[in-house]
């Protein structure tokens, strides 16, 4: 008989269960991430946004996006889809895997520097 460990995989493995179906505790895992993730990136928009001199309204102009909604995307309050993420970063002149993997980066770089709950 397997033991307990064997049917409880970790957060990411449980996401789609053997049946297919989303778990609802998983997808709050995900979606918090997708929030952070989408903040990150929009940071490294504004922050490449700015280093290249534009403002709000020439990046929109660029990617063929309204200037609303590079603000909604640069302060994190929506999140991204690939195409859009697809266009502004070619707006800014990268991959896209590059904006993403810039903005992975930088998330990673505020966890390294929060406090670890467990010690306090």
């Amino acid at each position: 008989m397997p033991d307990e460990t064997d049917r409880n995989p970790g957060p990411v493995e449980t996401i789609v269960s053997w049946t297919g179906q989303a778990s609802f505790s998983t997808l709050g895992f995900v979606e918090r991430f997708g929030l952070e993730l989408s903040a990150a990136v929009g940071e490294v928009v504004r922050d490449r946004r700015h280093e290249q001199g534009m403002t709000m309204e020439d990046l929109a102009a660029h990617a063929g996006l309204h200037r609303t909604s590079i603000g909604l995307v640069e302060r994190g309050e929506r999140k991204l889809t690939i195409a859009t993420a697809a266009q502004i970063a070619r707006s800014l002149g990268l991959a896209t895997s590059e904006l993403i993997s810039l903005g992975e980066q930088r998330l990673a770089r505020e966890d390294a520097r929060e406090p670890d709950a467990a010690q306090s």
